[in-house]
This record gives C-alpha cells, structure tokens and sequence, in this order.
C-alpha cells in the first residue's frame, strides 16, 4: 500500500465505522409485548401500555381501558382508573356516576384497588 492510499484509508476509517454503526443500530428488535400490551389497541401510547400492565397478569387492565375510551377518559385518566383492574369494572363504575361527578370524584371513587370494596358497601 503505498503513503497517500494508507492515509486516505485512516482518513475515511471513522465515516466506514459510522456507517457500520448505524445499519447494526437499525436492525434492533422490536420489545416483546405483553398479551396486556396487546389487547390495548391504539387506546394508549408505547409507554402509557408498558405503564399500565407493568404488574398485569391478564389482559384486564387493557379491557378496562379500551372500555373508559368510551367515557372519554384520556391516557393517563385510563392508567390511574385501570392499572390493577382485572376487567372493565372501574368503567362500569364510572358510568354510574354523573357527568359532573365522574369528572370531580370518579378516579377517587372508581378507582379498580377501590371499587369493589364501593359496590360491596352500595349493595
């Protein structure tokens, strides 16, 4: 190898490197989802899913809120009312409640670690 062909060699080595780095970064695999993270549809965002079935063993707190969109419940509304349901229940609550109500007491009061202890008392 002759003094200018070794020199554009150690000139060109970091961008072959770079290149090289950024198509093994490319083919990263995707995170395994769990049959939580599934079920959840578009409801929910990546991050907002991994929040909510952190602790899941089911898909019940996904269920629970694909079921609180129809409420209108927004992301993080439906990862307070449903990250330990185990079904719709928390929902199912909150339907009960008045517009007003449901906006100023239903995560209080619906909230899935409560709300079976409020139906038991209510009925």
């Amino acid at each position: 190898m002759s003094r200018l062909q070794r020199l554009l060699f150690l000139l060109l080595l970091p961008l072959l490197l770079r290149s090289v780095d950024a198509a093994t970064a490319k083919k990263k695999p995707k995170p395994v989802l769990s049959e939580c993270e599934k079920s959840c549809g578009n409801v929910l965002t990546a991050d907002q899913k991994a929040q909510l079935c952190a602790d899941a063993a089911g898909p019940g707190p996904c269920a629970c809120a694909v079921a609180g969109k129809a409420l209108h419940l927004v992301g993080d509304e439906l990862v307070k009312l449903c990250q330990t349901a185990v079904n719709a229940a928390p929902v199912d609550c909150m339907r009960q409640l008045s517009a007003g109500d449901r906006k100023i007491f239903g995560l209080q009061v619906c909230d899935a670690r409560r709300s079976l202890r409020v139906f038991a008392v209510c009925s």
